[in-house]
């Protein structure tokens, strides 16, 4: 699990990401509102956005996942995602961390958060570690 913490001393967020493991590294980084859509997301380098509604996917395996697969899967992340090392020092919404892209907003600045308005930053890393902290702007 990773945990997050928060602070609103200035006009944006500035996070937080700590694990236990001084080796686990961010994959996803991202802020989505209340309703779940995602406003800002900094991932690897170059990495593209998509967003479907829950409803557009449906089981397509035709048998469950192996250990094996599962080990694979994990092996060829490790090696292509790359991420930074946690912890990350109060990163700021918007600023992208040196080894990162900034995947959604691409090409121009996150977007402004609505004062008094909920959001969540989501934050997925590797070996399947997630993290997850609400907030109000």
């Amino acid at each position: 699990m990773l945990n997050i913490t928060i602070s609103k001393d200035g006009p944006t967020p500035e996070f937080r990401v700590l694990s236990e493991n001084e080796d686990d590294r961010i994959v996803v980084f991202m802020v989505q509102d209340s309703e779940g859509e995602a406003v800002w997301v900094i991932g690897y380098p170059g990495m593209a956005v998509t967003q479907h509604d829950a409803s557009d996917f449906s089981l397509v395996e035709s048998r469950l996942a192996t250990k094996e697969d599962v080990e694979l899967v994990e092996t060829l992340a490790q090696a292509t995602l790359g991420g930074r090392r946690i912890p990350v020092e109060h990163d700021a919404y918007g600023a992208v961390p040196l080894g990162m892209g900034q995947a959604l907003a691409e090409g121009g600045s996150a977007p402004p958060l609505e004062p008094g308005r909920e959001y969540e930053v989501v934050v997925v890393g590797t070996d399947g570690k997630v993290g997850s902290a609400k907030f109000f702007a």
